[in-house]
């Protein structure tokens, strides 16, 4: 009986590039995060790029080559319940953190966000944020949000949600490449095309 992981479990019929671009952003993981964004349901996804950690290629994929996509280690995320604020106060710290787990150090390890854009700046001592909006239009600081947050939950989430002033979140219980393996695999179908959610100045 032959393994399963070695059966084609999905097609992919349109590749991306998993380079970070100032135009577009990582457009891999932009269309993983989209696909999360549209099958948990939430509003926003935020989370580290280094999860889609190769290129998208057209054609098929076995459960393992799925596997080599995602970085399987990202465990469970949380949903929190921000408001357009909070969001804001999330992304500037998460851009403000030095040499600890989550710390961004260069424009490849920038993060991704699905359901809002970002205007970042890049400085001599990092990167500062600008302004985030939705659809293009400046985000509302009191609307309220579910976002998806994706990163390691002892090393960042618990910090940062807490320097956001959100208290208000659970584990999903989900784990993030389960939602893009039901989309391919499950449901037979296609990444969510990726967005040029930032802009890099």
């Amino acid at each position: 009986e032959s393994k399963p992981s070695d059966d084609v479990a999905a097609h992919v019929d349109t590749a991306y590039s998993n380079q970070f671009t100032a135009e577009h952003g990582n457009l891999a993981a932009s269309a993983v995060y989209n696909t999360v964004r549209a099958e948990a349901g939430v509003d926003m996804v935020f989370g580290q790029s280094c999860y889609v950690s190769s290129d998208v290629y057209a054609g098929d994929y076995t459960e393992k080559d799925l596997g080599y996509l995602i970085n399987n280690d990202v465990g469970k995320p949380v949903i929190a319940h921000l408001t357009g604020e909070q969001l804001f106060n999330l992304v500037q710290y998460t851009l403000s953190l030095k040499g600890n787990r989550g710390a961004v150090s260069n424009d490849s390890t920038l993060y991704v966000s699905s359901g809002f854009e970002m205007d970042i700046s890049r400085t001599d001592s990092g990167y500062v944020l600008n302004a985030l909006t939705v659809d293009g239009k400046e985000l509302d600081s009191d609307a309220k949000y579910s976002v998806l947050v994706c990163s390691d939950y002892d090393w960042y989430v618990v910090d940062a949600l807490k320097a956001a002033g959100c208290e208000d979140y659970e584990s999903d219980n989900v784990h993030f490449e389960e939602y893009v393996l039901k989309r391919l695999t499950e449901e037979g179908g296609q990444l969510e095309e990726p967005s040029d959610y930032i802009t890099l100045r």
